[in-house]
């Protein structure tokens, strides 16, 4: 496969399976469970390639539902289906711009394996089921843990590091695998350690580098080793500062006067946000502030409008303070964060009643 292509996945699973009964000298009725009942041997993790792209996918069976997720190309893409018990089918789409690609799996002996079509070009795919943990117990020199979004999705190709808090610049490195795992190993060194992340992303025309923080930020000694787990966290506060971005909302009076008391504004999000998250729509009244703190950086399209104190509501144009065309004032406007090295994250947006 040349280039990764956006798609709708449509995936097919066949599976076989025995029935085997024991019978007594005396006979009695007995009522098996339902095949919608049973659990699914598709229920789980999987990981492995498509063509030469690591992949990762994460089933859910319930009854004839199937949910989660499938993860190419460090993109998440939701998973919403059917398993058909009786035939031992899945099928399920993640809906992309490009088109639709269809792919078709049979299990053997504990793989996936299977081809995906898009546009005429088939591609060899294989997944594997991944693993238990044998044990939450840290392995000595070692160090291990999982990465995920804000909506608990594995992220791929995050560096997870671990700092020596006696040596200066000794430091080990890893990267996240499809199933955001990563597996460090420790230099056989007197001190103790100290876990970190980042993540590079890019997003908006631009490339952003977030800073992920432990859910144990504690150091740890490297003869005990540690499991350290990290979530890329958009809102709420760091020991560098807020996560958050600010809206910042100029208000233009050159039209008809208005009370920002009486301003709502919208927030809407378009496409997902820079973890590859789901945003939802964030709506607030102007007042005095002229500011919307901590809202998780993505691209969004903002509305106005006036709410009297009678309750009348009347719709407000809005623009990007940073519009070439300084004057174009539209029912709507779609913009995203930007990272500024002197005010942080921010977006400037401008309102004015006609």
């Amino acid at each position: 496969m040349s280039s990764l292509r956006p798609f709708v996945l449509s995936l097919a699973v066949l599976t076989t399976g025995l029935i085997s009964a024991q019978t007594s000298s005396a006979p009695r009725t007995t009522s098996a469970p339902s095949l919608a009942t049973q659990p699914s041997t598709l229920s789980g993790d999987w990981t492995g390639k498509l063509d030469w792209i690591d992949i990762a996918a994460t089933f859910k069976v319930t009854g004839g539902q199937v949910s989660g997720t499938f993860v190419i190309g460090g993109q998440t893409y939701p998973v919403q289906g059917r398993w058909d018990a009786v035939k031992g089918s899945l099928l399920f789409s993640v809906q992309r711009a490009a088109g639709k690609a269809n792919v078709a799996l049979t299990l053997k002996n504990g793989q996936l394996v299977g081809t995906s079509v898009l546009g005429g070009q088939s591609d060899p795919v294989k997944l594997q089921r991944v693993a238990a943990a044998v044990s939450a117990r840290p392995t000595p020199y070692v160090l291990t843990g999982v990465v995920k979004n804000s909506a608990g999705q594995p992220l791929a190709g995050v560096k997870v590091f671990a700092d020596n808090t006696l040596y200066h610049n000794m430091n080990a490195l890893a990267t996240t695998d499809a199933q955001g795992h990563y597996r460090l190993e420790l230099p056989r060194e007197v001190g103790t350690w100290r876990a970190g992340a980042y993540v590079q992303r890019p997003y908006g025309g631009g490339i952003w580098e977030s800073r992920l923080y432990a859910d144990n930020a504690a150091a740890f000694s490297g003869d005990q080793g540690a499991i350290r787990n990290f979530t890329w966290r958009l809102t709420g506060t760091s020991e560098e500062g807020p996560l958050g971005g600010t809206v910042w909302v100029h208000p233009d009076w050159a039209g008809v006067d208005y009370d920002t008391n009486d301003v709502e504004l919208t927030l809407t999000p378009v496409g997902p946000l820079l973890d590859g998250s789901v945003g939802k729509a964030v709506t607030w009244r102007l007042g005095d502030d002229y500011t919307r703190k901590d809202v998780p950086v993505g691209t969004y399209t903002l509305t106005a409008r006036q709410i009297s104190s009678t309750g009348q509501k009347r719709p407000m144009l809005v623009k990007s303070t940073y519009d070439s065309n300084k004057g174009h004032y539209a029912p709507s406007v779609t913009a995203t964060f930007q990272n500024s090295a002197k005010y942080g994250i921010l977006m400037e947006l401008d309102i004015v009643l006609k």
